[in-house]
Parts: C-alpha cells; sequence; structure tokens
C-alpha cells in the first residue's frame, strides 16, 4: 500500500440520514431492544446510562444541526453500541452593542427577517469577551445572546449595525456548541432523559440501539454520586485489505480482507498479559477471492475446511466475486459490533477504497 507508515484510527460508526426517529417514549412503553432481542437497562427514573466515545454534526441538508453520538450502553451484563440523535440544536449568536443600543433588538428583528428567519429569541446577558478583536471592547459587559434553528441561515460573519459593532458565534457549529454547553469533555458517561427509540428499520445508524432526543437539554454529564465506576470495554477491529489494480478498468480492486478483533478492551488502563489471552479475547477471520480469469489451487478447498475445523469457527472462507467478498466482510463487521476499526494509513486508503468498492 502506499502511504506513511502512520498508524491510524477512525470510529467505525458511519451514518446515512434519513427517516424521522421517534417510537417508543416513556416507562409505559415496552423495553427497547435490538434485532438479538438485548433489552436496554434504563435507571430506575427512566433515564439512559450513555458512555460517549465520538461524536458527529450533520453539516448540510434537511437535517442540518442536527448531532449524533456514537458510544456504548449497558444491556445485561454486557455493553453494546448506541447511537444518540440529539435534535432542535439553536445557534447561539452574540450581538454587541455600541453607544446607539436602544434599537439593538429591532435592528437584530430586520436583519433576521432578512433571513426568512421566523422563529427566534432574544435576550440581554452578561458575558466577558477575552480575544484581540479591535471593536470588540474586552471584559465583562451586556450583550444580546440570540438563538434560532441551526436549518435557518447564519448571520453573516462581518456584520455591523447603528446599534451594535459586532456580532460573535454566527458561524459556531451544532457539535461545538453542543459540547460546550453540556460541557462534555472527551470520552465520559452521560444521562440521557426522555429519550425515544427507533426499530432497526428506522435507524440512521448501525449501532446495536439508537434513541433521539428532542432537545440537547435532555443530556446531562453524570454528577459523581451517579456515575459508574468504570467505563465500558471498548470492541477494537484491525482491518487490513489486500488490493490488486485491474489494468483493463484502471481501478484498484479487492481480493481479500482479513480482521481481528480484541473483545473488551480496556480504555483507561493496560491490561495484563493473562487478560489478553483469555478465551474470547481475540478472534480473526479472513475473506478472500480469486481474482477474475484465476482459479483456486488444486486442494484449497479441503485446507479451508481443514483450517476451519482446527479452530471450531470459520477463520478462512472464499467467494467467487468481490461483491460477494464485501458482502461477507460487512456481515461479519456487523456482528462484532466494533466501536474503533484500526489498520495501516486506514484512513487514506483503505477506508476510500472499501467505500468505493461498496458503491460500486
Amino acid at each position: 500500500m502506499a502511504g506513511d507508515n502512520s498508524t491510524e484510527a477512525s470510529s467505525s460508526r458511519k451514518n446515512s440520514l434519513g427517516l424521522e426517529l421517534p417510537i417508543f417514549q416513556g416507562k409505559e412503553e415496552p423495553e427497547p431492544t435490538d434485532e438479538s432481542g438485548f433489552d436496554l437497562d434504563a435507571a430506575d427514573d427512566g433515564s439512559l446510562r450513555f458512555y460517549i466515545l465520538d461524536a458527529y454534526e450533520e453539516a448540510f441538508g434537511a437535517s442540518m444541526g442536527t448531532v449524533y453520538l456514537f458510544g456504548k450502553v449497558k444491556t445485561g451484563d454486557t455493553y453494546k453500541s448506541c447511537c444518540v440523535v440529539v435534535k432542535n440544536m439553536q445557534r447561539c449568536v452574540y450581538a454587541i452593542p455600541n453607544e446607539m443600543a436602544s434599537g439593538l433588538k429591532n435592528e437584530i428583528s430586520q436583519q433576521l427577517l432578512r433571513l426568512d428567519v421566523s422563529n427566534y429569541s432574544m435576550a440581554l446577558v452578561k458575558r466577558s469577551y477575552a480575544f484581540e478583536r479591535p471593536d470588540v471592547p474586552a471584559g465583562e459587559q451586556y450583550v444580546l445572546k440570540i438563538n434560532y434553528p441551526f436549518k435557518d441561515p447564519a448571520l453573516p460573519e462581518d456584520l455591523k449595525g447603528e446599534s451594535f459593532c459586532a456580532v460573535l458565534g454566527s458561524h459556531t457549529s451544532a457539535l461545538e456548541l453542543f459540547i460546550l454547553k453540556r460541557k462534555i469533555m472527551g470520552p465520559s458517561w452521560l444521562k440521557i432523559s426522555n429519550f425515544s427509540t427507533s426499530l432497526a428499520s428506522q435507524r440512521v445508524s448501525w449501532c446495536k440501539f439508537e434513541v433521539t432526543v428532542e432537545s440537547p437539554k435532555a443530556i446531562t454529564v453524570l454528577v459523581p454520586e451517579e456515575k459508574v465506576v468504570h467505563p465500558p470495554p471498548a470492541v477494537v477491529t484491525a482491518i487490513n485489505l489486500k488490493t490488486i489494480v485491474n489494468e483493463k478498468h484502471n481501478i484498484t480492486e479487492i481480493v481479500s480482507a482479513s480482521v481481528l478483533c480484541f473483545h473488551n478492551a480496556k480504555i483507561d488502563a493496560p491490561m495484563p498479559g493473562p487478560e489478553r489471552k483469555r478465551s474470547g479475547v481475540l478472534s480473526h477471520f479472513t475473506v478472500v477471492r480469486n481474482p477474475d480469469g484465476t482459479s483456486y489451487p488444486i486442494g484449497w478447498k479441503k485446507e479451508v475446511a481443514n483450517r476451519n475445523s482446527k479452530n471450531g469457527c470459520s477463520v478462512l472462507s472464499f467467494e467467487n466475486s468481490e461483491r460477494a467478498l464485501l458482502n461477507r466482510l460487512f456481515l461479519e463487521l456487523n456482528k462484532l459490533d466494533s466501536d474503533v476499526l484500526v489498520g495501516h494509513n486506514i484512513s487514506r486508503f483503505d477506508l476510500d477504497v472499501l467505500l468505493q468498492r461498496a458503491q460500486k
């Protein structure tokens, strides 16, 4: 493979946006389950304990401003992947008043109306400015806080008026606002309240569970007395592709894929050698195909059967086309429910090739 010698990690949770999500809500409805029949463990107050690992924001389209959180939830004596869809994020813009501040609210309202923004709120708040813009007074002062939906256009960054000298935060992303306002400082336990669950057929992620909240205020960092003692274990999967160049069509094709999975990996401490060697901690498989115009070696099928028999499971399989190979690979990856994908130069080559070939 071309590229540098770095080893990179990428979140394995990818989403393709789709339908509205709310299905069940409240403690009176059936316990949400995934397609394998696992129950989602809820607290006594009906809230959900969720360990956040990653987050993504929809920056364009009809769902602009929607934030997706990816992490783990407890189900019985194990943990499964979960996606939390955070809807109705609001822009948070600050207008800095000048000496003519008496008409500030009216002037900002006119600016919003020019952008066809009809649903908004304003309030005078005290804020401190600590940066270097010469047109913004330093220190604490009253400013006008404006909230309106992310689906509406952003105010221009260089906007000025008769009653205000600057606007701040007009292009701050929904994800940044969510992290700052909910005070999330990296991977941690969160409390999800007033959530709705979605059926497998209506999900926008590949997670085993998916829930939706209608307001970011439904999500809070657990206070010390509520916190779970340890972070959940992660499923870390290393993937390696072998490719060839189809000279006739000048495209890169996949001829084999190997996966090594580390189940129950600790994410906050090293794992002692005996723990890593326990049965069931590591698993692996390889799927191959014969390139067009070639055939498998004599005795190949027998060798595959012998290897699988010795391991007591399918560690080696073969397919007759690239499409069948990819189907088998994605099926096995979905079963693993990986939290992290790891590989050599994975973000610059393997994932790119994998996604391109899957779309053909």
